[in-house]
Order: structure tokens, then C-alpha cells, then sequence
């Protein structure tokens, strides 16, 4: 038998193994993909809606939002249909792809590092938060993507969500 057979096979045998036994995602930090997983993973906690939808932030920020809910942070354990809790919440904004294009470019919401989202796929946004959003919460959305305390930022506008009761 040639060394390449050999070596073909071997391969072959290592891509049917590895993904059995190798679970790349464990302990790496979880995003329900929308409220049905979040609600089967155990770690929903409510839902938050805006005023208007689409929500327009100036004359070219436009946010169709799909959904919008917050959960209990959460990592993948040794099997990924299962749930580890982590401290902490994350709240999930789902919304069309279209409306992220040069998101955390040119445009984000959140002035500060403790108080902002970032993408979580290519139709999603979150923010870590300490507490469960209650009523009416509102950010500033500022052009370009400064987090630090010093830098002046331009404020182009406000995002606001409302829990549902």
C-alpha cells in the first residue's frame, strides 16, 4: 500500500473522529439564536419591544427589529444542547442583516465600555447588563465606535427598548 493511500486514509478516519470527540465550543460564552432556545436552554428571562418599528435613529439608521429579549448569560458545557449558567444577563436584539452594514464601523449604540452592544451574528446585537432591564431603557448612539472615557464622541441619535409586561 502507497504512503499516499495510507495517508488519505488516516485522514478520512481523523475527520469521522475528532468532531465526535472534540467539542470546540465548551466553555466559550453562549447566544440563544432567539427566544425558542433561549427559552429551552432554561435561561429567558422576558422580552423588550420599541415604539416604533422600524426604528429609525437618523435619516440613515434604520433598525427593523425582530425580536428583542434578555437572558441569563450562559457558556457551552461539555455537550452543546446543554447549558451552563454564567453571572450575569445579555440582553439579544435580533434584527434584519441589512440594517448592521458598517456597525461598529462608522456608527454604534452605546458611548461606553460598560453600556453598549456589539455584534453577536450577522443579524444580532447584544449587551452584557448587571441587572434586568426594567421599563423603558435608552442609549446613545454615537458615529464611529469610541468606548473610552476621554475621546469626545458625535451623538447621532438614541436606541430605546421597553420590557413587556
Amino acid at each position: 500500500m502507497s504512503v499516499h493511500r495510507i495517508t488519505h486514509i488516516l485522514t478520512g478516519i481523523y475527520c469521522i473522529l475528532v468532531p465526535m470527540s472534540c467539542n470546540t465550543l465548551k466553555d466559550h460564552p453562549g447566544v440563544s439564536e432567539n427566544i425558542s432556545e433561549s427559552k429551552r436552554r432554561g435561561v429567558y428571562i422576558s422580552e423588550y419591544y420599541t415604539d416604533n418599528n422600524p426604528y429609525i435613529i437618523n435619516d440613515s439608521l434604520r433598525l427593523h427589529i425582530k425580536s428583542a429579549w434578555i437572558e441569563k448569560s450562559w457558556a457551552y458545557p461539555e455537550n452543546n444542547y446543554d447549558t451552563r449558567i454564567l453571572p450575569g444577563y445579555q440582553l439579544i436584539i435580533d434584527v434584519e442583516e441589512q440594517d448592521l452594514i458598517g456597525y461598529g464601523r462608522t456608527w454604534m449604540i452605546g458611548i461606553d465600555g460598560n453600556k453598549y452592544f456589539r455584534s453577536c451574528r450577522n443579524n444580532c446585537l447584544m449587551s452584557d447588563c448587571e441587572l434586568i432591564l426594567q421599563g423603558k431603557t435608552t442609549w446613545y448612539v454615537q458615529q464611529g465606535r469610541r468606548l473610552d472615557t476621554l475621546s469626545s464622541k458625535t451623538i447621532i441619535g438614541e436606541f430605546s427598548l421597553i420590557k413587556k409586561d
